[in-house]
């Protein structure tokens, strides 16, 4: 680990040579030993690395699909484990730069039971329209899983990791009766949560709770639109489906449609979450 204690980051797209070295940094933390650093402040450094890395390999300036940002959030959490593993029971380490934030845990299922084990605040009005939650400056992003047996040693990561400019359509399969009609355009419209659960070391799928603020406004309601006639701006709960390289919202429905700054979403399996805009 000895050469690897900080990167060259610059607005700019990389190269070919720069985004390879930058994936090296990222593949290095990712065969860290368990035990390897035994040291919360050396963790810390190098969770700060990786997210240096992270944000610089997706920042808008890169310009990736869907699929290649999703990638890298994929070796990314690989990274988070490899950390999670060196801590010490009973410890966490966050970080943050600009809206991206990790948070990595190491604890009992006891110890983590029956609380939030992600929050963060955004600051409201943050989206494309300046639209308040509530009366407060903040509004809380949350996720909350269950676990429903006894473990000794469990670890959690959270990746949150957000692009506004991105506007390219995205191809969503939907279940149940929600389908899409023809004319029917999806796009993201929140940030990304990446959420595993590591139980003695094993990737383990668990239920999740979580809230996201919308980029813009959304609620199940049709909108007079001048000159495009009424339109609908619905909010979907949705996951990225690793093998099918899509969204998809099997296994997520909304629950709360009250509000048009932010939604609530139940899922029965944990992975990497958003909230999609559906217009139609």
């Amino acid at each position: 680990m000895g050469n690897v204690s900080q990167a060259n980051f610059s607005e700019a797209k990389l190269s070919g040579n720069e985004r390879n070295n930058l994936l090296e940094v990222l593949d290095v933390l990712v065969v860290l030993d368990e035990g390897e650093i035994q040291m919360s402040p050396k963790i810390s450094a190098l969770a700060r690395l990786a997210l240096d890395v992270f944000t610089t390999l997706t920042d808008p300036y890169q310009s990736l699909t869907v699929g290649e940002e999703m990638e890298t959030v994929a070796l990314m959490e690989k990274v988070l484990k490899s950390l999670a593993g060196n801590l010490e029971l009973g410890t966490c380490t966050a970080r943050q730069i600009e809206s991206n934030y990790i948070h990595v845990c190491r604890d009992t299922s006891e110890n983590i039971r029956n609380r939030s084990v992600y929050e963060y605040k955004v600051v409201n009005g943050a989206g494309d329209k300046d639209y308040q939650t509530d009366t407060s400056e903040y509004f809380t992003e949350m996720l909350t899983f269950d676990l429903q047996s006894d473990v000794s040693d469990i670890s959690f990561v959270v990746l949150r990791t957000e692009n506004k400019k991105r506007v390219e359509g995205i191809k969503v399969k939907q279940t149940g009766n929600g389908g899409a009609s023809k004319g029917t355009k999806f796009k993201v419209n929140s940030a990304l949560l990446a959420f595993s659960v590591f139980v003695e070391g094993n990737k383990t799928s668990v239920p999740v709770n979580y809230s996201l603020y919308h980029h813009t406004e959304a609620k199940d309601v049709k909108i007079s639109i001048q000159g495009a006639g009424a339109i609908t701006k619905q909010p979907v709960c949705a996951f990225w489906h690793a093998t099918d390289l899509e969204w998809s919202t099997e296994g997520c429905q909304l629950a709360q449609e009250k509000s048009t700054s932010y939604s609530k979403c139940i899922c029965n399996h944990s992975t990497s979450f958003a909230v999609i805009l559906k217009v139609n």
